[in-house]
């Protein structure tokens, strides 16, 4: 094989710095002795490979292709870890002259190709470049493009494969999403389901080395502003922004800037259950709103969980567990408040939520106060009719110490 060797030790100081960044123990630093073999052809790297292989015993789960699968800034390599003849890790590099060149010189050494392969290398290692650029033009001040850059750089990778084969390399913990914006910013737009190995998974799944992803899309499906909770490349962060008319600054978790959004508590009370009645919640993945269109589907807790009628996970429940529910106006919106004397003993306010809940009532507010050795709670319950108050005066009456209770409408 035509190829030059190179060795290094490597310095003190950098020993230090990937300890501290890694958090490693000397003994879990693998690169102390590295030698790096540079040849003429790929062909011959995978030959070199084999000869190292043949010299050492190669460390389990220490082999990296990245000549195969570069990395998303363009870097080709082949790394493997072996054991030496006395005793010592050596880490070796093998890459061409080209790869060398890429890796020592950036974009530049683009120009020391010729013609088309020129043209192709340039292409490929520029678009990275634009990436970053977008994602300035997306971060409000230096600092939020620093991290994000960072992160980028130096977030270790996965490489997972689209239906036909094809490697992409993506950051630890990425989702569906995030392989889907990766692939084109439009199948990211209009993702509403992803297949994980020829199982379908929710949007929120966190992938692995080696899965092979299929993203189902619909014309109508739109970015979901929850998909930045959970998110992790910048492209995905930043596609899914500029969708939604987001500023970076803004915080997923509390919503963008302005009036004060209304509690679950509160939207719950305009929730009607037709059928079987069971307790209601809001699905955190699309966060309805009241007047959006909506159904909701029983779950395995025997929780009824209220969606957009266009949330994308909704294409993964099962149909025969939906449930029908539609909200109510205002003004029919019927609350009933209990007042409750009880002897003040452990126990007691849970036996007062477990009996409302087990006559599938929703409970929009519960506020307690000591009174010398008793409690007086006031529970709000949403009711449906006059029936509903009898039957949640006759269980109510069953807690032990009661004392005094009144069910007003």
């Amino acid at each position: 094989i035509n190829a030059k060797v190179y060795g290094r030790a490597k310095y003190f100081f950098s020993i230090y710095k990937k300890m501290q960044k890694k958090k490693l123990d000397f003994d879990q630093v693998y690169d102390l002795i590295a030698i790096r073999i540079i040849t003429k052809t790929i062909p011959d790297c995978y030959g070199a490979l084999g000869v190292v292989h043949d010299l050492w015993k190669p460390q389990p789960k220490r082999f990296k292709d990245y000549i195969s699968v570069p990395k998303s800034n363009g870097y080709q390599s082949l790394h493997t870890t072996v054991m030496s003849t006395y005793g010592k890790l050596i880490e070796v590099q093998i890459r061409t002259e080209e790869m060398h060149n890429g890796a020592e010189y950036g974009i530049a050494a683009h120009w020391r190709y010729q013609g088309s392969q020129r043209d192709k290398i340039f292409e490929k290692r520029i678009g990275w470049l634009k990436q970053m650029l977008e994602w300035k033009m997306h971060s409000d001040d230096a600092k939020d493009f620093v991290e994000t850059l960072k992160i980028d750089l130096f977030q270790d990778e996965i490489v997972v494969f689209t239906p036909k084969g094809d490697p992409i390399t993506l950051t630890v913990k990425s989702t569906p999403v995030d392989f889907a914006y990766m692939v084109h910013s439009n199948i990211g737009d209009h993702c509403s389901q992803a297949k994980v190995n020829g199982k379908i998974v929710p949007l929120d799944y966190r992938l692995k080395s080696g899965d092979i992803i299929e993203i189902i899309i619909r014309k109508n499906a739109i970015p979901s502003r929850q998909w930045l909770n959970f998110v992790k490349t910048n492209k995905a962060k930043s596609k899914i922004r500029s969708a939604l008319n987001i500023s970076s600054e803004d915080d997923p978790k509390k919503g963008l800037k302005g009036p004060r959004e209304v509690s679950e508590a509160e939207l719950l009370r305009y929730i009607r259950v037709q059928g079987k009645k069971a307790p209601v919640k809001l699905s955190k993945c699309c966060s309805p709103k009241r007047g959006d269109n909506i159904r909701g589907f029983f779950t395995k807790d025997k929780r009824i969980t209220i969606h957009k009628v266009d949330c994308p996970n909704i294409y993964s429940l099962n149909p025969e567990k939906e449930a029908s529910v539609s909200w109510m106006k205002e003004e029919i919106v019927n609350q009933a408040t209990c007042v409750i004397l009880v002897e003040d003993v452990v126990g007691v306010l849970a036996d007062i939520m477990n009996r409302i809940a087990a006559l599938k009532m929703n409970i929009t507010s519960v506020h307690s106060k000591n009174k010398r050795e008793r409690v007086l709670v006031k529970v709000k319950v949403q009711i449906n009719d006059e029936d509903d108050i009898k039957a949640l005066k006759d269980s109510l009456k069953k807690i032990k110490g009661i004392v005094d209770l009144k069910v007003n409408k």
